[in-house]
């Protein structure tokens, strides 16, 4: 999945049908993703076609927490007590805000 400035799109995919028992030949597919409003997007698919790797995600885990950060989203939980999830953020525009 590109964008409309070319950049890939994290997206998930399940294919929920095909036309052939062996499920070489896609029927339908799903897609799961986060659009932006205004935006405009293309679906590339064939044998040379190819995704990016996913960001490795970075683990901190200290006495009364664990972060997680994967690049878009950042994750906090507590070590202890009541509330697990102390803080969520996504970065969707990529500029660390």
């Amino acid at each position: 999945m590109l964008d409309d400035l070319g950049q890939e799109r994290p997206l998930q995919t399940h294919v929920a049908a095909t036309w052939d028992v062996e499920r070489k030949s896609v029927r339908w597919l799903t897609i799961d993703f986060v659009a932006e409003p205004g935006r405009k997007y293309v679906l590339e698919f064939g044998e040379d076609v190819t995704r990016k790797p996913p960001s490795k995600a970075v683990v901190v885990a200290q006495e009364s927490s664990v972060q997680i950060a994967t690049g878009v989203l950042s994750v906090e939980f507590s070590a202890a007590g009541s509330s697990a999830l102390r803080n969520i953020a996504a970065d969707f525009n990529g500029d660390g805000r």
